[in-house]
């Protein structure tokens, strides 16, 4: 495995304690051994020489890492429940064509063999995306947050249509987990494809 210097773990949410659970989920040691292995499965599919894996937020199942190379800064994301990995992917290629539609979303680097998520045959699926500087959509700001999510009618990304049956942009973002009805203080003008 490529050696680097040990992240820093932590939990998004949970009172775990990360090395703990670093071992019991994601099957890695410690810190130094959840670096290398990062660095290693990063440049095998994706070709990018990883200098640093400075921290890696555990939540659930996932985690991600951040990275930094040459080729700039990095952020891997991974999950280590098969049963999520068929979403996992329909979700990272709806970003990929978000992407590809010129809206300003943190696209998918594609790996080695055009793969946007990755299984990495250890039980584990991985995507890479850049990492983006910038500030936070300021949501009272009506004209920059309504903007966004517009799609125009009849976008159905090509994709979609041929991969997994009965996926639909809809099922991806799935209105019936809102816990309060739908989002208040959309536009009308936003449309699900």
């Amino acid at each position: 495995m490529t050696e680097v210097a040990a992240p820093l773990l932590e939990m998004l949410w949970e009172n775990d304690d990360p090395v703990k659970v670093i071992a019991a989920r994601f099957g890695l040691d410690d810190a130094t051994a959840a670096g290398s292995w990062v660095a290693a499965t990063v440049g095998e599919h994706w070709g990018v020489e990883v200098e640093s894996v400075t921290r890696i937020v555990m939540s659930g199942h996932n985690a991600l890492a951040w990275i930094s190379a040459a080729s700039g800064p990095f952020l891997a994301k991974w999950s280590v429940l098969p049963t999520k990995f068929p979403r996992l992917t329909a979700l990272t290629q709806l970003t990929a064509w978000l992407g590809e539609q010129g809206l300003p979303v943190s696209a998918p680097v594609p790996s080695l063999d055009g793969r946007v998520q990755v299984e990495t045959g250890e039980r584990t699926s991985m995507s890479l995306q850049r990492q983006i500087t910038g500030l936070l959509l300021d949501v009272a700001e009506p004209s920059r947050s309504e903007r966004p999510g517009l799609l125009s009618p009849g976008c159905t990304p090509p994709w979609l249509t041929t991969r997994a049956p009965g996926t639909s942009m809809r099922s991806l973002v799935r209105p019936s987990r809102w816990r309060h009805g739908s989002p208040t203080g959309w536009s009308p003008a936003v449309r699900v494809c």
